[in-house]
Parts: C-alpha cells; sequence; structure tokens
C-alpha cells in the first residue's frame, strides 16, 4: 500500500527549522498539552467509575498498574527511540532513513505486543496473587490484566504512530488520536460497568476498546494522510544499526517509565509502616500532580522534533532557543500549580471524600511537595534535550537518582526507617573496602562505559532489594523467585536480540555456562535472597550481598592464578569484616 507523503524539505524551509522560536513551540505544544490534560481527567474518572463497583474493583485495578505501567513504558519508550531517530534523520535530509526507522518503529510494535500477550496471559494470576489472598481481588485483578495484555495491540501502535507523527511536526494528529481513545474509554466505561453488567472485565474491554479506536484513526491518518514519513514492509529487513539508534534513545525511555513504578511500590511499602492514611496522601498527590505535571509533558512532546531536527541540522542556536523557551514555559506552569497548591490543598484533597485524619496530613505535606515544582519544570525540560539529542542514557540516570537513589533512602529515614551508628560506620568501611579492590592504584578515577553500565545496574539492584525486601515477608519465596526469573528472562532475551546477533553454534558453544548461571547464579543464589531477606534489614542484605565482588576477586587469585596487590587484599578484608560487624546483635540496655 502506497503512503502519501510530502516532500522532505530544506531545514532553512521547514518550519521547525525556520519559525520563530515561540510561535512554532506553542503551535506544537499546545495540542499534545490539551490531549495530556485530557488523558490525566480520564484516570480520575476512571477510577470513579470502578469504585462505584465495589472497593475490591477499584483494589483489583490498582493492583494492575504496575503491569499497565510496563505495557506503557515499552509502548511509549519504543516510539520515543523512533520519533526521536525520525526527527534527527530528517533533519540530516535523509529521507530513506527516515523512512526505514518509521518501518521498524512499527515492526518493533508488533513484536513488543506479541511478548506482552504473552507475559500477561501467563503472570496475571501469579502477579495478582503476589498482593492479596482475597478471592475475589484475585479473580478481578487476573482478570483486568489479562484482558489489558492480551487485546493492548491497539495501544502499542498507537503510541508508535503518535510518535511518528510528533517527530515530523504534525501535533494536531497526535493529539486527535489520543483524544480518540480517551473520549471513547470515558463513554465505554459507564456502559460496559454499568449497563452491560461487566464490572472490572467491562473496565478492561473500555480501556483496549479506545486503544483498538485510536490505533484504526492513527493508521488511517498513516496511510491516508500527508506526512514526510513512508511505511515500506516489501522487502523489509532489521537493520542492527538502526534498531540500535532507536533503543539507545528509547530504552532508557523505558527504564525511566518502569522506575516510576518501582518508586511506587517502594513508597508505600515505606508509608504502609507509618500509617494507611500516609499511602491514601501519596496516592491522593499523584492524582492531583498530574494536572500539573501532564501539560508539562505535553510541552516536551512539542519541544522534542524540535530539538531533535535542528540538532540533525546542526543549528545550534535553535536548540538552544528552544531549550530556553521550553524551560520558561514549564516554570510558567509550576509555579501555578505550586501556587493553587499552596493556597487551596484542603479544597483538592476533598474532591476524594477526605477523612479529617487524611487532610490533617496531607494539607502539609501537598504544601511540602509543591515547592519541588519549578525545579522539576528544569529537570523534565533538560531530559527531553537528552532524549532529542540521542543521549538518553543522561535521562536514565538523571531519573534514577531522583525517584529511587535519593527520594526512596531519604523517605526511610525520615519515616524512621533509620539505621544505627554501626550500620553506617559498616557502609563507609564497606566503601573504602570497595575502593581499595576496585580503583586502588589508578592513574585516573574516571570511569569506563563498562563501569558505568555497572553503577547503573548497582543502582537497578538497589531497587531490586527493596522490593524484595518489601514483598518476601507476605509471599511465597519460590513464587516470587519465579515471577522475576520470567520476567528477567523475557527481557534479556528482547534485549540479546536488539542489540547483539546470537546464532544457534554461539548458543551451543555458551550452554554450559548460561545454564550455571541460570541454575545457580540466578536460579538458587536469587531464591535464597528472596527466602533470607524475610527477616533480614534491607542494609544489611546489600552490604552482605557485596561479598560477591570479594569472593570473585579471591577466586580469580586462587583459582585462575591471578594476581592481587597487597592494596587488593586490604580491600577485601576491610569489606568482609564490615560486613560481618554489621549483623553481630546490638547488646540490649538494661
Amino acid at each position: 500500500m502506497a503512503e502519501k507523503t510530502v516532500k522532505l524539505e530544506d531545514p532553512a524551509n521547514n518550519r521547525m527549522g525556520s519559525a520563530k522560536m515561540l510561535p512554532l513551540i506553542l503551535t506544537m505544544a499546545l495540542p499534545a498539552m490539551f490531549s495530556m490534560l485530557i488523558q490525566a481527567l480520564y484516570n480520575i474518572v476512571d477510577s470513579y467509575f470502578v469504585a462505584q463497583v465495589s472497593q475490591n474493583a477499584l483494589t483489583a485495578v490498582s493492583l494492575a498498574f504496575p503491569i499497565q505501567n510496563l505495557l506503557v513504558a515499552f509502548g511509549v519508550g519504543t516510539g520515543v527511540g523512533v520519533s526521536s531517530l525520525i526527527s534527527r534523520r530528517l533533519g540530516e535530509r535523509d529521507q530513506e532513513a527516515a523512512d526505514n526507522a518509521a518501518t521498524h518503529g512499527i515492526i518493533l510494535s508488533a513484536i513488543t505486543y506479541v511478548i506482552f500477550a504473552i507475559f500477561g496471559a501467563i503472570v496475571a494470576r501469579p502477579f495478582t496473587a503476589l498482593y492479596t489472598q482475597d478471592a475475589e481481588v484475585l479473580s478481578m485483578g487476573t482478570t483486568y490484566i489479562t484482558i489489558v495484555t492480551v487485546a493492548s495491540f491497539g495501544f502499542f501502535f498507537a503510541a508508535v504512530i503518535e510518535k511518528m507523527l510528533q517527530a515530523t511536526g504534525n501535533m494536531v494528529m497526535p493529539m486527535v488520536i489520543q483524544l480518540v481513545g480517551a473520549v471513547a474509554n470515558i463513554i465505554f466505561d459507564p456502559i460496559l460497568i454499568f449497563n452491560f453488567n461487566m464490572g472490572v472485565a467491562g473496565a478492561a474491554y473500555a480501556t483496549v476498546g479506545g486503544q483498538i479506536l485510536s490505533m484504526i484513526v492513527g493508521l488511517c491518518i498513516l496511510f491516508f494522510g500527508n506526512h514526510a514519513i513512508a511505511l515500506e514492509f516489501k522487502g523489509f529487513r532489521f537493520h542492527g544499526k538502526t534498531m540500535k539508534d532507536i533503543y539507545v534513545v528509547g530504552l532508557p525511555s523505558i527504564v525511566m517509565n518502569a522506575i516510576g513504578t518501582l518508586m511506587t511500590m517502594a513508597m508505600n511499602g515505606i508509608l504502609a509502616g507509618f500509617s494507611a492514611v500516609a499511602v491514601n496522601v501519596f496516592g491522593v498527590y499523584f492524582k492531583l500532580q498530574s494536572f500539573v505535571f501532564m501539560p508539562v509533558f505535553g510541552l516536551t512532546q512539542g519541544l522534542m522534533p524540535i530539538m531533535g531536527y535542528n540538532y540533525g541540522a546542526r543549528n545550534k542556536k535553535r536548540v538552544t532557543g528552544a531549550v530556553k523557551i521550553g524551560c520558561v514555559i514549564a516554570l510558567i506552569i509550576e509555579i501555578a500549580g505550586l501556587i493553587v497548591l499552596e493556597i487551596c490543598p484542603g479544597a483538592l484533597i476533598s474532591i476524594f471524600n477526605a477523612t479529617p485524619e487524611l487532610h490533617e496530613i496531607g494539607d502539609p505535606a501537598l504544601r511540602i511537595i509543591a515547592i519541588h515544582f519549578p525545579m522539576a519544570a528544569i529537570g523534565i525540560t533538560l531530559s527531553t534535550l537528552y532524549q532529542a539529542t540521542g543521549h538518553g542514557m543522561y535521562s536514565l540516570v538523571q531519573s534514577v537518582m531522583r525517584q529511587l537513589v535519593v527520594l526512596v533512602p531519604v523517605a526511610g529515614v525520615f519515616l524512621g526507617s533509620r539505621p544505627g551508628v554501626k550500620l553506617w560506620c559498616c557502609v563507609a568501611a564497606s566503601v573504602v573496602g570497595l575502593y581499595l579492590l576496585c580503583l586502588a592504584g589508578r592513574d585516573t578515577l574516571s570511569l569506563t562505559g563498562g563501569e558505568w553500565q555497572l553503577l547503573v545496574c548497582a543502582i537497578l539492584f538497589t531497587a531490586q532489594i527493596m522490593l524484595v525486601n518489601h514483598f518476601s515477608p507476605q509471599l511465597d519465596g519460590i513464587q516470587l523467585s519465579f515471577v522475576q526469573f520470567f520476567v528477567v528472562s523475557v527481557l534479556s532475551t528482547i534485549f540479546a536480540f536488539v542489540f547483539e546477533a546470537p546464532s544457534p553454534d554461539q548458543f551451543r558453544a555458551a550452554a554450559v555456562s548460561i545454564a550455571y548461571c541460570g541454575i545457580m547464579s540466578s536460579g538458587v543464589a536469587y531464591t535464597l535472597q528472596i527466602v533470607g531477606q524475610k527477616e533480614l534489614d534491607p542494609t544489611i542484605a546489600s552490604l552482605a550481598m557485596c561479598l560477591e565482588s570479594v569472593f570473585s576477586a579471591l577466586a580469580g587469585w586462587l583459582i585462575l592464578g591471578e594476581t592481587l596487590s597487597a592494596t587488593e587484599l586490604c580491600g577485601c578484608a576491610l569489606m568482609f569484616g564490615a560486613i560481618v560487624v554489621s549483623q553481630l546483635p546490638e547488646k540490649k540496655r538494661g
């Protein structure tokens, strides 16, 4: 099928390369900002209708949030990668490469859908069982997750089409695509839930029904509309460089969206130990802040193609101009949100039928949280710049630092999860020991590419330890371990074929190593971690698992004949001693 396209323009004539910056940004961003506000409204309306069924129904849908967020992370993340690549190639006036990136985007969306459909069908019930043993909630949660994953093809195609059109500077049609889905969802909800008496299943079918309508509208625009890209499936072959270019930006976006789920789960775990009302305050805040942050996210959707196009055209002045104006607009939005939350937090919380206890904690909490809004405006805009210019890893580091490395530990300290002086001393000694083992004697303290990857892995491993600490006392360790292995296996397989070109011969040659890693290093070790953390402080657990570096270094020294200097041996001894001391029982006073 032939697609209608417009001739690729010279950067000097294309409006993204020549139009006045402020009117250009407003023209491209306002439609997306409006559609994002509608999306925020839909989130609240959808929860309202589900809550009319029963509290168990609302609980079941809430439990599905991590799976839905993961689904959105992959769909939108892939779309962001495709959008960034298309806009850069158009800026470079490479029409063939832009078209090829668009075709890759559609194929990758189809592959991602198939993976999630299988994943949802298998994991829906065991995942829901991680959170509840209530038969009704378990049944409704399983039904909801199964429907929204197995029938999620509409979402994946609509998400990537929206981003593809945004990459060409067309912001109106993506807004139409989003509006069709959101409005249809709002209409379908009461009809399916109440008129057809389908309950939670009706809410799920309303969701996928809206997504399918969005996909249909998007496909019609893509195949019959006028735009700067064309799809060519005849003779299509995957290009490793194109896929790498897509996921260099897309993968950090995927991880950033998924990190939001980890942060929410970790914060809920901390707040639950403080009080149930505190958990509700956190949930109310997230619903209210969406009306402040969604317009900024819409603004970034308009900024990204402008930045990417001019970066590809090597027009630094316009890239800088877009960043400055974007920061100012985002600041105006966030300052307006700050003023509203400072003046009337009680009135906003009352929308959710708040109790006096909720007001007592929530009113001052909203005022305190709102103080960060202006700072967030700058951070979100700069994160978009990194993605638009193909430096998505910077966005990932920024997101991980903000949502996990700083937020969760600080929240734990302020809410009473405070390690003692001895434990802090043990952590400090372990850090010194790790320095002696890894960095002492080097000419420079700068990290290599592989070491940066290990640092990101360490941060994510910290999140895994915290989540295991939260869930392991409540769940069967073997079941939790199985779900973890399945998710990691699926994701690892995807990334292996995206970033590498594995062959059957390579699999056969590495069979023993793969089996050892899967059975011993992963299967046995991580299952024992989950079982062991049921009665262990997470800080001590993380310290204990740092012994992996000590034992691997010593094994290399004793078995493989590798050389360890006296400094490195001292580092091993210091780490080992600190970890042993951290686990000694405290003396009881009096």
